[in-house]
């Protein structure tokens, strides 16, 4: 085990600097592949015994740090896609979730950037026989989100439909902003179920009337692809993430005003968005990773 220390402001989230020990466990294992998921503490380190070694390797770039950072910490977004193209280059191909993604790394001069989609277990999602949840009136539709509880989600614009307007609005996940959330919405309309484990989502989203994601800094969001396979559609503003995820009109609605996209929603059939759904395949993100990963030596 390595020594860490909380991400401030993300107690959950723990980093570690073991810059001389990935490099000798490394080593050790003498990799055929090597393919970086994260440009934090760890993935820095791995780069730099990468690159002392002359060794190919492939990255992914999942969460918009530039965003996030100045939205978090105040740092300033050029800063960060300086220190984010740097770490990506060298790397034979980047990964990337979305094609708006692409378009945006590209925009930043980022080179070898290639799709790699997500997908959903078929196992999990839907679960026809699984007890629903009840709504604590049954007259009001249900607005689901599931996923971290922090600031940057924007959830605070869900709970204010619930809070103010005929919404029952449901919350599951945990995090740093979850505690603010309870204290200023204490309507039993806006219900904060916690962290679920993963296997027990599926009675929420087909409990749910529409699923909410109002993030508008996410590169893609699985748990949207997860309630359209359980048949729900998705509300959510037309930006990076939902844009190439959600099927405007078909497994949901986009739009910049949230409720307007909520009301579009609820008027869409379920088999439709399900049958959407189907698209997103671990089989098929597995066999992307597989076709662009690359040996370490020539």
């Amino acid at each position: 085990m390595f020594r860490s220390f909380s991400l401030p402001g993300y107690s959950e989230i723990d980093l570690s600097f073991p810059i001389k020990a990935i490099g000798q466990k490394l080593a050790e294992i003498k990799p055929a592949y090597i393919h970086i998921a994260t440009e934090g503490p760890m993935g820095i380190a791995a780069r730099r015994w990468i690159i002392k070694n002359n060794y190919q390797f492939t990255t992914s770039y999942h969460t918009n740090l530039p965003e996030y950072s100045k939205l978090l910490y105040k740092i300033p977004e050029s800063w960060i896609w300086k220190y984010v193209k740097w770490f990506h280059s060298g790397s034979k191909n980047v990964l990337v979730p979305t094609q708006t993604v692409i378009n945006t790394l590209d925009g930043h001069g980022f080179k070898n950037l290639k799709l790699w989609s997500r997908g959903i277990d078929a196992s999990l999602f839907p679960q026809p026989s699984a007890s629903p949840i009840n709504k604590i009136n049954p007259n009001l539709k249900a607005l689901l989100y599931v996923g971290r509880v922090s600031k940057e989600k924007n959830l605070d614009i869900l709970c204010e439909l619930a809070d103010n307007k005929n919404y029952e609005c449901w919350i599951v996940g945990d995090g740093p902003y979850k505690s603010t959330l309870e204290k200023k919405y204490t309507s039993t309309q806006v219900r904060f179920f916690g962290a679920i484990e993963h296997k027990s989502l599926a009675p929420f989203y087909q409990s749910a009337d529409v699923f909410v994601f109002p993030s508008k800094t996410d590169t893609f969001g699985i748990v949207m692809i997860e309630s359209m396979a359980c048949g729900t559609p998705v509300a959510a503003y037309p930006v990076q993430g939902p844009i190439d995820v959600v099927a405007n009109g078909i497994s949901g609605a986009l739009n910049n005003n949230i409720e307007q996209a909520i009301q579009s929603a609820l008027k869409l059939p379920k088999d439709p968005i399900m049958s959407y759904a189907k698209q997103f395949t671990w089989e098929r993100c597995a066999s992307t990773f597989i076709e662009t990963i690359v040996p370490t030596r020539n």
